[in-house]
């Protein structure tokens, strides 16, 4: 199931030339992305060459914008193939407990709605990177020819692209959090509502002997888990580090520009309201993305409770030495092998991740400010 949804947003993917699943392509498809780079790239030395003097003529914000839309999604398309092999692993380590996971009702519903919600994203990003740029063609007084129609879509699929891996690395979060959930949930339904049902009751508390074997099959599964958290941090650890440096610039260009333009009198609302509009999008990636990283942590959490709830009952209830070392073995492994997003560089990612964001953009933005003064 998992599997299945990761395999039809790498479609999506593709379409935008992400090419991640390279390895698993034939020589004819191998040859066709190497010939649709060559196009892209081509079309990009193309645009900027005839930018040249539109540049020179313009503000340095337009300028900065261009340069790292065409930048970051060059950088995108590259790690993303540079990433393939790793890619083909974390694929294997995901479909290796797929069947697992399937027989359960609730995992499956929540992986139709996970799906869902990314194409709601991905329709929705396109939408909104199309009425952006023709919003700023209008305000700019652009003629639609055939350049700028050229540059306008090479810019959409540029955004889309940049939006895309937020979308991607949610996902992959996301399915990893109910899968943590999933062993978390079959732990109550075995072992701790019985119990707990036995006790109301005042029944006979009789040994229970499969729990050991059911613990051993978790804890390979959480193994796998970590192992694929592990994947996601190496493939998209550098990734993640760009995309928020690429978003801080993005604020600044447009912080910079709307300070500028006040002081000189060009302030420019129509303008301003498209780069508002897409620094918004950006902030909200960050928050779904934190929430995702957050929500990941905080189903480990729960597995150690119900874990803490498994490990008096093994005792207390149950008398059942052999289940409660097993416990103790799965709590240790938990606490030596948590599950945590990183960026390059050891940068967790949780929801202290914005607050700090902003205090860092905001801090710089005063600084720089302040220098500008004095000189």
């Amino acid at each position: 199931m998992s599997t299945r949804i990761i395999k039809k947003i790498v479609v999506i993917e593709n379409f935008m030339c992400v090419y991640r699943n390279y390895n698993s392509l034939s020589k004819a498809s191998r040859l066709m992305l190497w010939l649709r780079l060559l196009l892209i790239i081509s079309l990009y030395a193309i645009d900027v060459f005839i930018r040249i003097n539109y540049f020179l003529n313009h503000n340095l914000r337009r300028i900065m914008n261009f340069f790292l839309n065409v930048i970051t999604s060059c950088a995108i398309i590259i790690l993303a193939l540079y990433q393939s092999k790793k890619y083909e692993i974390l694929l294997r380590y995901f479909a290796k407990n797929s069947s697992l996971f399937s027989k359960d009702a609730l995992y499956t519903e929540k992986l139709d709605r996970i799906y869902k919600i990314v194409i709601i994203f991905h329709v929705f990003n396109f939408i909104i990177s199309i009425a952006i740029q023709i919003f700023n063609n209008i305000s700019d007084e652009n003629t639609f020819n055939s350049t700028e129609v050229m540059h306008s879509l090479m810019m959409v699929m540029c955004n889309n692209r940049f939006m895309a891996e937020y979308i991607f690395l949610w996902t992959l979060l996301s399915i990893l959090t109910e899968q943590v959930k999933f062993i978390t949930r079959k732990i109550f339904e075995e072992i701790v509502t019985p119990v707990s049902k036995m006790e109301w009751e005042s029944e006979e508390i009789v040994v229970i002997e499969h729990e050991v074997t059911s613990f051993n099959e978790w804890r390979t599964v959480y193994n796998d888990i970590k192992e694929c958290s592990n994947l996601i941090n190496s493939i998209f650890g550098l990734q993640i580090t760009v995309f928020l440096l690429v978003t801080t610039f993005y604020l600044l260009i447009f912080l910079y520009s709307v300070v500028l333009n006040i002081v000189f009198g060009l302030f420019l609302k129509s303008v301003t309201f498209g780069y508002i509009i897409k620094n918004i999008i950006f902030l909200a990636a960050i928050v779904a993305f934190c929430r995702s990283a957050q929500a990941a942590q905080n189903s480990v959490t729960e597995l150690n409770y119900c874990l803490g709830k498994v490990l008096i009952h093994s005792l207390a209830t149950y008398n059942n030495k052999k289940l409660y070392k097993e416990t103790k073995d799965f709590l240790h492994l938990i606490s030596s092998r948590p599950i945590r997003t990183q960026a390059f560089g050891s940068i967790n990612i949780d929801m202290m991740l914005l607050p700090k964001f902003i205090m860092f953009l905001t801090s710089h933005t005063i600084i720089a400010l302040q220098l500008n003064n004095v000189l």
